[in-house]
C-alpha cells in the first residue's frame, strides 16, 4: 500500500516550487493473478513535485460517482472521526517524522528494503522480479549518482516555469477544493506558505496529474533505468490497446509542506514506480505501503475501524493508525535519487 509524505525543508532558491520532484511509472499490466492484486496507497507530500505514470481513476464503477472532477474534493471528511480538515491535517505533519521513529510505533511497521542503482546495478532485473513476485515494495536508490542524471537544471522549477504546462490542476488540501491555476502563481504560493501546516490555514496546494514534459520523458526513456519498469516496455500490456483506447500514465505531481493524498487503491494488476527527481535542500517524502496480498486486510481495516473506503480516497491516516493495523506497513523516507517500487501481481 504506497502510502507517502514528503518531509518538508526549508527553501533557497528564489523559484518557490519544489522540495521534490518526482517521477512516478505506474505503466504496466501484470496479469499472473488479477483478483488478488490489489494494493493500497496513501501519500503525504510537503515540498514535492513528482511525476507519475499512473492510471486516473475517474469514476468509482459501483455507484457511477465521479471520484477526479473539476471544483470538487476527491475525498471526504471522516464523520465518525469526529475531526475537521485541519485538525485532521494537523495530526498528520510530517514535523519530526523519520523513518526510525514511525517503524517504532507499532510491531508490524517495517522499514521499506532497499538497493543501489550502482552498486546493485548488475543484479537488478533479478531483484526487481523477485521482489514485484513477493508483493514487497522495494526502493533502489542513487539514480541521481548514475552517469546519465540530468546536470543541465532539467528537472528543477526553473525549467518547468520557462517550459511546462503554463496551468496547473491543484487541491487545495483544507478545504479539498480543486481547481486550476497558473502555474507560475502555484509556484508563488507555495514558496510563501509555511513549512508546515499552520492553525487556521486556509490554503495549501497540492498539484497532481499534471503534464509530464516530453524532454523529461525522452529522459526516462533513454536512462540507464531497468526497460522493465519503462512505459511502453513489452511487459506494459496497456500498450496493446487500440490507441483511441489508451490512457496517459505518464504524469507529474508538485506539492509543499504538509500536503496529503488518502488512502486509495491503485489499478488491478499494475507496477507503480515513482523516481525522487528534484528536491531542495533535502527535501525528501515518506511513503507507508503494505505487501500486495494484504491488500484486503488494508480494505477491511480501513472500512471497519477507521469508517472510510479506500475506494473513495476518503480518509488520511496517521502514523498512529497505520501502526494498529493488522497487517505489515512498510515506511519508507523517499529522498533525490530514490526510485519506489510497489505492484499489485
Amino acid at each position: 500500500m504506497p502510502l507517502h509524505s514528503p518531509k518538508p525543508r526549508p527553501e533557497i532558491r528564489s523559484i518557490p516550487l519544489t522540495k521534490l520532484v518526482k517521477l512516478r511509472i505506474l505503466a504496466r499490466d501484470q496479469t499472473r493473478n488479477p483478483q488478488n492484486a490489489v494494493t493500497d496507497r496513501e501519500i503525504a507530500d510537503t515540498d514535492a513535485s513528482n511525476v507519475t505514470f499512473g492510471i486516473p481513476r475517474l469514476v468509482d464503477n459501483n455507484t457511477g460517482t465521479t471520484i477526479y472532477s473539476e471544483g470538487r474534493p476527491y475525498f471526504k471528511l471522516n464523520e465518525a472521526s469526529g475531526l475537521g480538515i485541519k485538525q485532521k491535517m494537523k495530526t498528520t505533519t510530517t514535523r519530526g517524522w523519520t523513518v526510525e521513529n514511525l517503524v517504532s510505533k507499532g510491531k508490524r511497521m517495517k522499514p521499506i528494503p532497499r538497493v543501489s542503482a550502482i552498486t546493485d546495478y548488475d543484479r537488478l532485473d533479478t531483484i526487481i522480479k523477485q521482489y514485484e513476485d513477493s508483493g514487497i515494495p522495494l526502493i533502489i536508490e542513487d539514480w541521481n549518482k548514475t552517469p546519465n542524471w540530468p546536470t543541465d537544471g532539467l528537472f528543477s522549477p526553473e525549467w518547468l516555469l520557462d517550459h511546462g504546462e503554463q496551468d496547473i490542476n491543484v487541491r487545495n488540501c483544507v478545504n479539498l477544493a480543486d481547481k486550476t491555476i497558473a502555474f507560475s502563481e502555484f509556484v508563488e504560493r507555495c514558496r510563501t506558505i509555511p513549512e508546515y501546516v499552520q492553525e487556521g490555514e486556509t490554503e495549501r496546494f497540492y498539484g497532481k496529474d499534471a503534464v509530464c514534459p516530453s524532454q523529461w520523458k525522452g529522459w526516462l526513456m533513454e536512462s540507464n533505468i531497468p526497460s522493465m519498469l519503462k512505459p511502453g516496455s513489452s511487459e506494459d500490456v496497456l500498450e496493446l490497446l487500440p490507441e483511441s483506447e489508451r490512457v496517459e500514465t505518464l504524469m507529474c505531481y508538485h506539492g509543499i509542506g504538509d500536503t496529503f493524498t488518502a488512502a486509495h487503491k491503485d489499478l488491478c494488476a499494475s507496477s507503480g514506480h515513482n523516481l525522487m527527481c528534484n528536491t531542495e535542500r533535502g527535501g525528501s517524502a515518506f511513503w507507508f505501503m503494505t505487501q500486495s496480498n494484504d491488500a484486503p486486510h488494508a480494505v477491511s481495516y480501513f472500512h471497519d475501524k477507521l469508517n472510510s473506503d479506500l475506494d473513495h480516497e476518503c480518509y488520511v491516516a496517521g502514523p498512529e493508525e497505520f501502526a494498529r493495523a493488522p497487517f505489515i506497513v512498510y515506511v519508507a523516507e523517499q529522498c533525490l535519487g530514490d526510485l519506489d517500487d510497489y505492484n499489485r501481481p
